[in-house]
């Protein structure tokens, strides 16, 4: 089922500078971005480029130098912090690379925390988890701590307490980062049915490219930018999707351009491949 819900979020020239004079550092950069329900956005770019910074401000977690962003209608910039914290509870849901699961707690305690902090009734946020723990594949480590679980289960539970309060927004930061190829397609497959089957907007900022498999839309950010995909190159050496324009190291090799995403990789594959000075 495609959900098509308009604007759940909305972006506005947004922007984040850090510094001032010869020292200012614009992390995000008069940015747009319309997503709506239903819809999984697939955010890259390299290091540094602001990726993260962005998502935090969608996030609530941290206020743009300018700009709007819209959830549900509603400019969270202007909110009062004590309506921001209500935000992020009842509307957001986040996924992390490392999870940041509470190694004391069991999993359906873990699942259970954005409930508790809620005040929803005991006995229906049990149900809520139960079903939750069920539905993800869950149900029979609902009772192991954290140490117990493999990183593809850990990141379950994790998508697992980014949803149990329903929220309309996932923002989700390198969640396949940590994850070997079969647990990273698992959470792939995953994240794909909360967009497509709960009709929920996904954010997925990262490197890994196999999430443009599962991706409605990729886009890619640079210096606080958001640029047309459609200029990128794998590098040959390491995989890494390079912009054309912007890259410098560079090889014209027996008529095909190569780019790569630094000097070292150029030196690396220009060695692996024993190709002669004469070419570079």
């Amino acid at each position: 089922m495609e959900f098509t819900h308009p604007e759940v979020l909305k972006i506005e020239k947004l922007s984040k500078v850090y510094g001032v004079g010869n020292i200012e550092v614009r992390a995000v950069d008069h940015v747009d971005l319309i997503a709506s329900g239903g819809e999984i956005i697939l955010i890259m770019g390299p290091s540094g480029s602001g990726k993260t910074t962005l998502i935090t401000i969608a996030g609530a977690l941290l206020k743009p130098t300018s700009g709007s962003v819209y959830i549900d209608g509603q400019n969270i910039v202007t909110l009062p912090e004590r309506e921001r914290i209500w935000l992020r509870r009842n509307k957001i849901g986040f996924v992390f690379q490392a999870f940041n699961l509470l190694s004391n707690l069991t999993t359906s305690e873990n699942v259970f925390i954005p409930l508790g902090l809620s005040g929803i009734n005991r006995s229906l946020a049990r149900k809520k988890v139960d079903g939750l723990l069920e539905e993800f594949d869950l149900g029979n480590r609902a009772s192991f701590t954290p140490e117990k679980l493999s990183g593809g289960e850990k990141q379950r539970v994790s998508i697992a307490r980014a949803l149990v309060n329903d929220p309309k927004l996932i923002l989700a930061d390198e969640p396949t980062a940590n994850l070997d190829s079969q647990r990273g397609r698992e959470v792939m497959r995953l994240l794909r049915s909360v967009a497509k089957n709960m009709g929920k907007t996904v954010i997925i900022v990262s490197h890994d490219q196999r999430l443009m498999e599962i991706a409605d839309r990729v886009l890619w950010m640079e210096d606080g930018r958001i640029k047309a995909f459609e200029n990128l190159e794998a590098d040959p050496n390491c995989g890494a999707s390079v912009e054309v324009r912007s890259s410098t190291p560079k090889l014209d090799y027996r008529g095909k351009k190569y780019f790569f995403c630094s000097k070292d990789c150029k030196s690396e594959y220009v060695q692996k491949n024993k190709i002669p000075a004469s070419y570079f």
